[in-house]
């Protein structure tokens, strides 16, 4: 800071604040900052020594200012200032970059680790313990970006350019951060900012299309609702994905006029096709948590759906657990403004967030959508069909529907459709796809061949071994004792017919590729705990088969080379107690969330 007198807060009074100074902090403004350092690299050069450059931003301000005021945000902005300039050596130059971004200049480091240990000491010194205003006590984060003289650049452009590069890769990371500058940031930086450029021109010429995404009722199989996805059709480089657009939509609040485009082209072509006479759907459109924050989101979709004559029973708004979760009080207030207007209110993405009882019940919301990264491996892992059983017994005890999202097999299909869910979504159904072939699929109504209840008859047994000679001649077997089998080559092939047919029973050989039948029983008995397992073996795994007895994980076992009799009656004594299973779990009410069937009890 210099030589000048600071008050208790670390910042020039007011009445003796010089020239090149900010008014509402007292530290150095953008000129002397520039001064400063322009100072610094001459020090640095002749004494051989670093320079190093921070640009702290602080994370979420602008949420800050919404909910406690610019008042508020303003003493905020005073307490950080004093903060820093107490962490910060005689010498040192603490400026207010911009709004809510601070830049402090070290000079004569020694090694580039040290400007490391300062970042981090300057973190600790924003966030340590929160900031007392007005009765209101705010937990205040910053994302740190550092460059260095010589290494990252000689000149003062370069170096608060490249240190403010640094600043939004933090943020880009999980905010609450530091991060060194790159040459490989600086590329990414480039192209981010053409990126941008064009995005801006895509907006104002139209370049912007639609896309919809069906969702489907399990109970009728019919389409009752589409998801507005937007799509870019660059001139140049052809459709680009939402991935690579978005999250720069986001950072420069392009994402705003974006998400009203996107509502008010979706609201308008859901009432063409009313009006065409096509069945009648609601369609879903994402807001984002920037958006979600502004108060005049009600404002917003009001003017929507009077300007399109869409009725907001045929609108849903989806909202992810996150930007729920970033004020929940004014989230709450706003769901019901929204709710009381109309519309429905679906959580995305859920189960990768909080997904907390506690909270999900004070938020007046209509439906969950489990999040596509436990429905990908649903059918072969125990901790993804875990969640969604719970996701499942939470939402229906809250009497909310279920969808489930990203769903492309016919196995994930049969398997979400036995647990209850209420409507999917995914690729197997459709891939998002343009107005007027949405318009097509609306009015054909046709589903792919796997989407139909199966109506085949479900077999009694399914073998799983590697040698299908083996395979083949228990199917025989069985066949002359009247009972229907099926075989599998490998554990995965198995549960991918189970998550289709509920089998009653399993019977698997121990020793196999990949997964082994111990290991193939233990997931059984977790995804489809009303199969019964039988594992037949050598006499050297018989230790090993016991030890799975007595976990729960195998019923029983038979030993190879089987005996025709024996193999046949140890399965129909499994069918038969499967069908005791069966009848008891009929009599049976689980609590939410609870499995109605262990072996072990």
């Amino acid at each position: 800071m210099g030589p000048y007198i600071t008050n208790r807060d670390g910042c020039l009074p007011e009445y003796i604040r010089p020239q090149g100074h900010d008014p509402l902090t007292g530290l150095a403004n953008r000129e002397l900052l520039k001064e400063r350092l322009q100072q610094a690299i001459f020090s640095a050069q002749c004494k051989q020594t670093i320079c190093a450059v921070f640009c702290l931003a602080l994370d979420n301000f602008k949420t800050v200012n919404s909910c406690y005021g610019y008042d508020v945000g303003d003493e905020i902005l005073r307490e950080l200032a004093g903060r820093l300039h107490a962490c910060a050596r005689p010498g040192d130059t603490v400026a207010r970059f911009f709004d809510d971004t601070f830049v402090v200049v070290v000079e004569e480091l020694e090694q580039l680790e040290a400007a490391g240990l300062i970042g981090r000491s300057l973190q600790t010194a924003i966030s340590a313990e929160p900031v007392i205003v007005q009765a209101h006590k705010v937990a205040v984060t910053a994302s740190i970006g550092i460059s260095t003289y010589p290494h990252d650049g000689t000149t003062v452009h370069d170096l608060l350019l490249h240190a403010e590069i640094a600043m939004h890769q933090a943020k880009q990371s999980g905010k609450n951060c530091c991060h060194f500058f790159t040459e490989q940031l600086s590329s990414q930086a480039r192209r981010r900012g053409v990126l941008e450029h064009e995005l801006r021109r895509a907006i104002e010429q139209h370049e912007l299309v639609v896309y919809y995404q069906p969702k489907v009722a399990l109970a009728t199989g019919r389409i009752t609702s589409a998801e507005a996805l937007v799509r870019w059709q660059h001139p140049e480089r052809g459709l680009i994905s939402p991935a690579e657009f978005i999250p720069v939509a986001e950072e420069t609040g392009l994402i705003e006029p974006l998400t009203d485009w996107v509502l008010h082209t979706a609201c308008a072509q859901t009432q063409a096709w009313h009006a065409a006479g096509l069945p009648p759907l609601t369609i879903a459109v994402n807001i984002s948590a920037r958006q979600f924050r502004e108060n005049y989101l009600q404002q917003i979709v009001s003017q929507v759906l009077r300007s399109t004559g869409l009725a907001p029973g045929y609108l849903e708004l989806e909202i992810t657990e996150s930007a729920l979760m970033q004020d929940i009080d004014q989230a709450e207030a706003l769901l019901h403004i929204l709710k009381q207007s109309g519309v429905g209110i679906a959580l995305d993405d859920f189960g990768t967030g909080y997904s907390s009882l506690s909270y999900l019940k004070r938020f007046p919301v209509d439906k969950l959508k489990l999040d596509y990264s436990f429905v990908s491996d649903i059918t072969s892992n125990s901790d993804s069909a875990g969640i969604a059983r719970a996701v499942l017994a939470m939402a229906h005890s809250l009497k909310l529907g279920v969808i489930a999202e990203g769903v492309e097999t016919e196995s994930q299909l049969a398997y979400l459709r036995r647990q209850g869910y209420d409507e999917i979504q995914g690729y197997l159904v459709s891939r998002p796809v343009p107005a007027d072939a949405f318009s097509r699929l609306l009015a054909e109504g046709t589903l792919p061949d796997g989407f139909a209840h199966r109506s085949s008859t479900v077999p009694d047994i399914l073998i799983v071994d590697d040698d299908q000679q083996v395979a083949r001649a228990m199917q025989r077997v069985f066949a002359l004792h009247g009972l229907n089998a099926v075989a599998a080559a490998s554990g995965g092939e198995a549960l991918e017919l189970l998550a289709q047919l509920e089998i009653p029973v399993l019977l698997t050989d121990n020793r196999m590729p990949g997964m082994s039948g111990i290991e193939l029983a233990r997931l059984v008995k977790e995804l489809h705990p009303a199969t019964v397992r039988i594992m037949i073996t050598g006499y050297s795994d018989v230790e090993t088969t016991i030890r799975a007895i007595n976990e729960g994980a195998v019923f029983k076992f038979v030993t190879k080379p089987w005996e025709d009799q024996h193999l046949c009656a140890t399965v129909t004594e499994a069918l038969q107690y499967q069908r005791f299973l069966s009848e008891t779990l009929k009599h049976q009410i689980p609590r939410s969330g609870e499995t109605v069937y262990n072996e072990d009890d």
